[in-house]
């Protein structure tokens, strides 16, 4: 994949933009089957969650999401990142730590009132007991549909198979809107990818 980085979008950033950029997409446009920011907007008014949406993958899954329409987008995430990811477009922030996260995001659902969760993808892909997959699927009805971004057991999660072309579409998207519409928050550190250029 080449594309011209655009004079706004640090080299850092564009490296690190083609994988986590194209996994959100991934997820949101090929499996998920939303719109692409490109197209026109989603009309779902009921909730999409995403579990761990402070991480490289989920932050791009919320400025996607947003991007593409949806109005009520719910997020987990750390207390700290909490007023970053409402300002890139979460509308329900809740701590992924707090021991009563399932209890306050099904509250949230119902207080809302604009149906169950549909989507959600965990973001986060930690391993414990209980996993992130595993919290994010106790905050959903049984018809909702679910990623990870580690491989699950069984039949209710998705596989991120090689999909379609859709996130190239969306991965232009963000490198095109860059800066204004899609961003990597400054607390995101991509230092690990160096520019040999001169």
């Amino acid at each position: 994949m080449v594309f011209k980085i655009p004079s706004n979008l640090p080299e850092s950033h564009a490296a690190a933009l083609t994988s986590v950029v194209m996994t959100a997409a991934h997820v949101l446009h090929n499996l998920f089957k939303f719109p692409l920011p490109t197209a026109r907007p989603a009309d779902s008014p009921s909730p999409i969650l995403i579990w761990g949406a402070s991480s490289a993958v989920g932050l791009s899954a919320l400025q996607l999401a947003r991007a593409s329409g949806f109005s009520n987008i719910f997020v987990t995430g750390s207390p700290a990142r909490h007023d970053l990811l409402r300002s890139l477009g979460a509308t329900r922030v809740f701590d992924y730590a707090a021991a009563s996260v399932v209890a306050d995001i099904k509250a949230a659902v119902e207080a809302l009132g604009k149906g169950p969760i549909s989507h959600a993808l965990d973001a986060a892909g930690t391993m414990g007991e209980p996993s992130s997959a595993d919290l994010m699927a106790q905050s959903v009805t049984d018809e909702a549909v679910l990623c990870s971004v580690v491989l699950r057991p069984g039949t209710k999660f998705l596989f991120l198979d090689s999909g379609s072309l859709e996130r190239l579409g969306a991965l232009h998207w963000a490198i095109t809107n860059y800066g204004t519409k899609f961003e990597v928050p400054s607390s995101i550190n991509f230092s690990y990818v160096q520019s040999e250029r001169k």
